[in-house]
């Protein structure tokens, strides 16, 4: 079943009028989804599915956006929400969300289900094969499939079918402190993508080498040190430092760090931010959001000038910033908000080792896992879990855990190299929003110098 379907024989085109009664703004969501995740502990495989589904619809009244939702759906669920929306002019009572059977259609694609447990079997025995002592592979194989039809009240009806496969390979040494372990992800919309060029078999050797360095780890340097941020996962710090505060409803909020600034300097010459729900190729996250909007790059900040803000339709009534196809929602039983897709740092022209030249004490940062911020773009921390001692312009010990902590405004006025090795983590961070988590967001950066950061050990 194609997304277009979910509304049947054109069930859209007679729904659409009654949309229409309800305002210009109003929409109708239709949602399913189904999920595998399979996990390798010692030497049990273990896979788990569910599905979701679900109706929803927003209305536009007076002052304020309504969301409605039941666990049904279909067309007919959704008109007898657009009823009760007419009859009363009050949010309808919700059914139950639940889980409810998948139809052949929502099932994840055959080859998809039958590879994951495979996959991980095949990577802990090639962690396995080098014979290390205390080595355990901790492995998590997800698919992740998601259909949507969105119906405007104009009568313009946009799908999507999204598919994300996403291979978390980890390893953790028994017996040696907590920080020796790794943690590589590989992701993608295909099979054959995922496996393109054997960049699972890369990251397990990766995760196999981090593990083992990090059993003779050394104490974080602490202070205000030249950070050095490796291309790809450390664009997490970027999604703390100023994603949330570029989402329009925090920026024009009282006391956004970013309020008012557009046309002006917010960070270094160098520093080019996008925002893209097509990027990176190989794992894109959608092509039109979950208002029905398609999906396309925002440019964030311009060489250091701030040049937009991310925003969803109810988002652009308010404040008159152009909606950006970045209205997202957990599921149908949420509303859409204004989220972070694919956000990066756009690539420099520096080779990668002149990030280093010159730092005769200080940090280089491989892996940042999760973040807390202020929603502004203000005071934010990060948890750096694989870094590496800088000193005098070389990579030199490895790191036990440390936390990365600034203003994000400062943060970016004191980059000062930017390379030209760009590379992304797709759908390895998960987001929180409003209690909405978690949602699926994918980082990049090249490798990227600040000239003076905050450490401290974790």
């Amino acid at each position: 079943m194609s997304p277009a379907e979910l509304f049947g024989d054109g069930e859209h085109a007679a729904l659409a009028p009654v949309l229409r009664e309800l305002g210009p703004a109003t929409l109708a969501l239709l949602r399913r989804g189904a999920t595998q995740q399979t996990a390798l502990r010692g030497d049990a495989v273990t896979s788990t599915r569910h599905s979701t589904a679900g109706s929803a619809l927003e209305t536009v009244g007076p002052g304020a956006r309504r969301h409605t939702f039941t666990g049904a759906c279909s067309a007919a669920a959704l008109h007898r929400l657009a009823e009760a929306a007419q009859g009363s002019g009050a949010a309808a009572a919700p059914e139950a969300a639940g889980r409810e059977a998948l139809d052949a259609g929502d099932e994840l694609p055959a080859e998809v289900a039958a590879a994951l447990p495979r996959l991980a079997g095949q990577l802990a025995d090639r962690m396995l094969s080098g014979g290390h002592p205390g080595l355990v592979p901790l492995i998590n194989a997800d698919a992740t499939r998601t259909r949507i039809a969105v119906l405007r009240a104009d009568g313009t009806l946009a799908t999507d079918d999204r598919l994300y496969l996403e291979l978390r390979v980890g390893a953790r040494i028994a017996g040696a402190p907590a920080t020796a372990r790794g943690l590589r992800i590989v992701s993608a919309t295909s099979l054959e993508l995922l496996l393109k060029g054997d960049r699972h078999l890369a990251a397990a050797d990766e995760v196999v080498r981090a593990a083992l360095a990090r059993t003779d780890a050394v104490d974080p340097p602490e202070g205000e040190l030249p950070v050095v941020l490796g291309p790809a996962g450390p664009a997490a710090l970027l999604h703390e430092v100023c994603g949330h505060g570029l989402e329009a409803d925090v920026a024009c909020a009282p006391g956004g760090a970013y309020q008012d600034l557009l046309g002006r300097r917010v960070a270094s010459p160098l520093v080019t931010v996008v925002d893209d729900p097509g990027m990176p190729s190989w794992a894109p996250l959608y092509r039109v959001d979950d208002e029905g909007r398609a999906a396309g790059p925002t440019p964030l900040i311009d060489r250091g000038v701030l040049a937009g803000y991310l925003a969803d339709g109810e988002v652009s009534r308010r404040t008159g910033h152009p909606a950006t196809g970045n209205g997202r929602r957990l599921d149908h039983a949420h509303p859409a908000l204004s989220r972070m897709s694919c956000t990066y740092l756009a690539a420099g022209q520096a080779p990668p080792e002149e990030a280093l030249a010159g730092i005769r004490r200080g940090l280089y940062v491989r892996s940042v896992v999760t973040g807390e911020t202020d929603m502004s773009g203000g005071e934010f921390t990060a948890d750096v879990t694989e870094s590496f001692l800088v000193e005098n312009g070389r990579i030199t010990a490895p790191v036990r855990s440390a936390t990365l902590h600034g203003s994000g405004t400062d943060v970016l006025r004191r980059i000062d190299v930017v390379c030209d090795d760009l590379d992304f983590l797709a759908y390895g961070y998960h987001c929180n929003k409003q209690g909405q988590f978690p949602l699926k967001v994918s980082v990049g950066q090249p490798t990227v110098r600040i000239r003076a950061l905050g450490v401290t050990g974790a």
